[in-house]
């Protein structure tokens, strides 16, 4: 069977995809063909393979004919984690993985078994430190966690090998009462510190000192939309924005590359259409298919383009190959996320720190070419190499380096202000434009849009587990474990254990635990549970009356309702700083008459 889908990509631009299944319903092969003005940019073929379980073991990259790469091919162990990525020659060329038995992993290789790595853990699972034992050119990184709630207290990030020494950091990270970062002071170079951070009532900085710098924030009145910015790389910034709150202006008070920048959006949405550059008279403009995902960007001066990068994805997020010209990029992503590229012949590494930030890159012979070093919300303040390798950087987003942004997918994201520049388009913060509710050494927005997303996901996962251990109790205790009562109230409490243990175990490995996996362990715990507990009771279910019944159904109605208010509570709790934010929000905006969406 064979879908085909076309999006109006922008900018006399058309995406359009074509899905073959087999017969399981499964994505076999992807072609997606990408016209501008009638004209074919490109056609490109994408083709997948899988277990008998439905994993992905192998997947024909786009455009892998020309480039020579080698179909990648993923390996799984008895519980489907993955265990190796390689190529079908070399299962293991680019990672390969040991998992604990709570899914956390304890060691691994990357670069073809050059790079080794060793994890270690808290006892609640938070991670402690990211270990490479034999590398000569490598990258390792300890974190000190508070006892707690596991928030980082300290980050030391080591580079071997002696060029990259002045890379080097050990940051300790302060927090204010609703959990947002404070401090962050390098011990090596107090150029990198963030200190004496203030906030308004919202969560908006309204005063730091970054990169040795005073810099004041100024907002529009009433509103979350930041007006100035003092200080930062030696000068002031001036925004202006949409009616829907977006930015559409940034100038800069003295002559530079980016001295000014003017975003034009499609009507009607946060994606921007084109991004106008003053200092040089040049424009940058954007295609979006499906899901919204950027298929193209091309750098245009007046009538004449200068560049156009084509990407090409598979079935997730991440582009799996890039095309500028006759030049073709791959990537490689394994459960961390990109763990290797292959650009012009050659096969590199990637290796990441605990967010998820591109830290080294190796060449096939695991010798460093390129390394980086973020400030505490990712502006690049040190690096050795050849950088120009990788664009995508911290936390694993695409750097357009014409404008000094990130691409968020769902937004553009500024290290410089700390800030996205359009607002969140599921409302969930009190200021629309924060970055992780101010806390990046513990979370990241992987598609600027799900932070709270993932919290309120758990909560509401944690909340059905909970009340179904209680109403399991509350039966049981009030039925004195009649036979019928017995299997039901111990199918209510093996699926709430097992859920419980699973939120448990994601929940310190700072993840969400998926409503797939969700509905997995709710069906596991129930079926066990109710084995087990209902094994020779069904004989003593003829001795309870049925006005018993009512009465023992009713008290465990009543018992669920107290459940729900109490982890209702302990949620709240949980999530207070940015939950206690949002509700200072509603309440100014219900007084004041203003939207909490548009700031």
């Amino acid at each position: 069977m064979e879908q085909t889908r076309v999006f109006n990509a922008l900018n006399t631009t058309v995406s359009q995809e074509t899905l073959r299944y087999d017969s399981c319903g499964r994505v076999e092969r992807k072609r997606v063909q990408l016209t501008q003005e009638g004209q074919l940019l490109d056609d490109s073929t994408t083709s997948f393979s899988y277990t008998f379980g439905g994993k992905m073991s192998q997947v024909i990259y786009p455009k892998s004919d020309r480039s020579g790469f080698p179909a990648v091919c993923y390996q799984y162990d008895e519980l489907e984690r993955v265990v190796a990525i390689g190529s079908p020659q070399a299962p293991q060329l680019y990672q390969s993985f040991r998992w604990a038995p709570d899914d956390n992993p304890l060691s691994g290789t990357l670069n073809a078994g050059l790079q080794e790595q060793d994890f270690t853990y808290y006892s609640p699972g938070w991670l402690q430190a990211n270990t490479e034992p034999q590398a000569h050119q490598g990258f390792e990184e300890n974190i000190l966690s508070r006892y707690d709630d596991g928030k980082v207290q300290k980050v030391e990030s080591r580079f071997s090998g002696e060029s990259a020494q002045g890379l080097n950091t050990t940051v300790s990270v302060s927090y204010d009462e609703l959990n947002r970062v404070t401090q962050a002071l390098c011990q090596q170079q107090n150029l990198w510190d963030l200190r004496n951070v203030t906030y308004d009532p919202n969560g908006n900085t309204l005063s730091r000192i970054a990169g040795g710098q005073p810099q004041q924030l100024s907002y529009v009145p009433g509103s979350d939309k930041i007006a100035s910015l003092s200080g930062a790389e030696s000068a002031d910034w001036d925004f202006t924005y949409t009616a829907s709150g977006a930015v559409k202006t940034v100038s800069r008070s003295e002559t530079a590359d980016r001295s000014s920048l003017t975003f034009d959006y499609v009507a009607g949405s946060l994606q921007v259409a084109s991004i106008s550059l003053s200092a040089d008279d040049k424009q940058l403009q954007f295609a979006y298919g499906n899901k919204g995902l950027r298929v193209m960007k091309q750098l245009i001066a007046g009538d004449r383009q200068i560049t156009r990068r084509i990407y090409l994805f598979g079935l997730d997020a991440q582009p799996l190959s890039e095309v500028v010209g006759n030049d073709v990029t791959h990537y490689v992503y394994g459960p961390q996320g990109l763990v290797a590229f292959f650009c012009e012949g050659q096969r590199y590494a990637v290796i990441k720190d605990h967010l998820g930030s591109v830290r080294l890159v190796q060449d096939s012979q695991g010798l460093a070419v390129a390394q980086f070093t973020y400030d505490s919300f990712g502006r690049l303040v040190g690096s050795i190499g050849n950088t120009g390798l990788l664009r995508y950087r911290y936390t694993g987003q695409e750097w357009d380096e014409e404008t000094g942004l990130y691409n968020y997918r769902a937004r553009f994201y500024s290290p410089l202000t700390g800030t996205f520049y359009a607002v969140d388009p599921k409302n969930e913060t009190a200021s629309p434009y924060l970055y992780t509710s101010n806390d990046p050494f513990d979370y990241t927005d992987p598609t600027g849009e799900s932070l709270l997303g993932d919290i309120f996901s758990w909560i509401g996962q944690v909340l059905i587990s909970t009340l179904e251990i209680v109403a399991a109790v509350a039966l049981d205790v009030v039925t004195d474990g009649a036979a019928i009562a017995t299997p039901l109230s111990g199918a209510l409490l093996g699926a709430g254990l097992s859920t419980a243990a699973a939120e448990v175990g994601a929940a310190a490995q700072h993840k969400s635990l998926s409503w797939a996996d969700f509905g997995e362990n709710q069906a596991v715990g129930a079926v066990s549970g109710a084995f087990t507990s209902g094994v020779g009771s069904l004989a003593r279910a003829r001795a309870m009356p049925w006005e018993r019944w009512c009465r023992a159904l009713s008290k465990a109605g009543v018992n669920a309702v107290k459940a729900a208010n109490f982890v209702t509570r302990v949620g709240v709790e949980a999530v207070g700083s940015t939950l206690g934010a949002v509700t200072g929000k509603m309440v100014e905006n219900g007084i004041n008459g203003n939207n909490v969406a548009l700031g």
